[in-house]
């Protein structure tokens, strides 16, 4: 399974190319956040539009019954 949902990604991170200098670098400070008050933003905004979207997609399908009862019965 894991083969299967993470090879793209890996795919896409093991042709990109290097960027120059980037083990010239200094370390970032330990004591700076790794999300910035933008980065908090945009993650509580994207984290509610997927969420709101989910639950339009199931109140659309609860409303329009996409399932009928006989899909829903365990034999």
């Amino acid at each position: 399974m894991n083969l299967v949902t993470d090879g793209m990604t890996a795919i896409a991170l093991g042709v990109e190319p290097a960027e120059k200098g980037i083990m010239k670098r200094q370390p970032r400070d330990v004591n700076k956040p790794i999300l910035d008050r933008y980065g908090i933003i945009m993650v509580a905004i994207l984290g509610s539009y997927i969420g709101l979207g989910r639950l339009e997609y199931y109140y659309i399908g609860s409303i329009t019954n996409i399932y009928n009862d006989r899909d829903l019965q365990v034999d």
